[in-house]
């Protein structure tokens, strides 16, 4: 009796989750859905030219859909899948922080310590002068971008480095980034890829191992990530689609230059795939790498501006409540605020675009790549357009360029 009861129990509950029509599962027209994603998916690719183009949607903490069109590499002519690795960039950011706020969680770092205290003995052992700017920045404002530390500056080519490898205190005072800072500490925002490049050293200073061992053991190994990692051919894991770029006025595409990305892999030097991604998300979700109320930390908005710009920013990840944005009701007291909360980021690499997007509170999850160098909007935008289609109170919105 007590079984019985207990199935019906459970059908009960789940006719209840079926109620909810905004949710793909719920739909009388579920091969509708996954039809739509598909031709979503192949316009994208054949409207912004990407060579191939992959990406998948995970709900409830399970893979619903994934797919990928176009090829790993032309010459070739070999077929991409979900499983395809590529370089994933400045996605590379949100990584770095989930790694960091698992040692914030394990009591190991102090977001409110300055960053000397934990990088000072680099600069000791190769007796190079500590930069005042890491004396007076904290864990906490390199990881929200409110450090005032500076950017690339790509008129001069500093995002495709190409010299040799540098050591530890060369790489996080490349091109002299830390010797002159935007603005004071902590009053501003400022999307800076030159310090989240100092979080690596940090988690290898407090953790004992190496940035990349410690990805391996505490965050790729917990989210089942088995095609993650530096994207290097050696020391790392070998991207399998081929990066491009396309000249428009010609309708060509052309071989991207090679660059070494190892002295800023907390910052954009990972590889990894959209099923990956979705694990790493799902996850989160299911607490096994940060705890709920350290999630809540890293989604809340600093709420800083620079130069008349909004952050919609936390820790590592973008932050949206696209709802109220979208439709100005910020004091619509009857719109569920987590309902319509999403996080994301993205990232262009050389010959290379990524973006997620994430609803924590309804356990959506979205997850696109595709070989070929361009700015934010077309991955931004397929990834929001997918979202829309198995999640209705998703807006169809014109992310900005450069919303990583």
């Amino acid at each position: 009796m007590k079984k019985i009861f207990s199935l019906l129990f459970l059908l009960f509950i789940f006719g209840i989750i079926l109620l909810n029509h905004n949710h793909p599962l719920a739909s009388d027209d579920t091969k509708a859905i996954l039809s739509e994603l598909n031709k979503t998916l192949l316009n994208y690719k054949e409207e912004y030219h990407f060579p191939s183009l992959s990406a998948a949607i995970a709900i409830n903490g399970k893979i619903f859909w994934s797919n990928s069109v176009g090829v790993k590499e032309l010459s070739l002519k070999n077929m991409a899948t979900p499983e395809t690795i590529y370089r994933i960039g400045s996605v590379s950011k949100p990584i770095a922080a989930i790694a960091v706020m698992k040692l914030v969680q394990d009591k190991k770092i102090d977001l409110d310590k300055t960053m000397d205290f934990y990088l000072a003995s680099y600069f000791e052992k190769e007796k190079t002068a500590l930069p005042q700017i890491l004396k007076d920045i904290t864990v906490g404002q390199v990881l929200t971008h409110t450090s005032g530390i500076r950017h690339y500056d790509y008129k001069q080519g500093e995002k495709e480095y190409r010299g040799p490898l540098l050591s530890p205190a060369k790489a996080m005072n490349l091109y002299g980034v830390l010797e002159k800072s935007e603005f004071k500490a902590g009053q501003g925002f400022l999307y800076s890829t030159f310090a989240y490049n100092l979080l690596q050293y940090l988690i290898a200073t407090v953790s004992g191992k190496s940035y990349v061992q410690f990805l391996k053991d505490e965050i790729f190994a917990a989210a089942d990530m088995k095609s993650s990692g530096l994207d290097h051919p050696t020391e790392g894991i070998q991207i399998e689609a081929k990066p491009y770029s396309y000249d428009s006025s010609n309708n060509t595409f052309c071989d991207t230059p090679t660059v070494d990305v190892r002295w800023k892999i907390s910052a954009g030097g990972l590889a990894s795939t959209v099923v990956d991604l979705a694990k790493l998300l799902i996850a989160l979700e299911n607490e096994k790498i940060l705890s709920k109320k350290t999630q809540e930390m890293m989604y809340t908005d600093v709420n800083k501006t620079y130069k008349g710009k909004k952050s919609n920013y936390g820790i590592g990840h973008r932050i949206w409540n696209f709802s109220r944005e979208s439709n100005g009701q910020d004091n619509d007291k009857d719109i569920d605020a987590n309902e319509t909360l999403w996080i994301g980021h993205g990232g262009t690499a050389t010959g290379s675009a990524s973006y997620f997007l994430h609803n924590p509170n309804k356990k959506i999850i979205v997850t696109v790549i595709g070989n070929l160098q361009v700015k934010s909007k077309p991955v931004s935008l397929l990834a929001s357009r997918l979202a829309h289609i198995v999640d209705k109170q998703m807006p169809l919105l014109p992310i900005e360029e450069g919303s990583f």
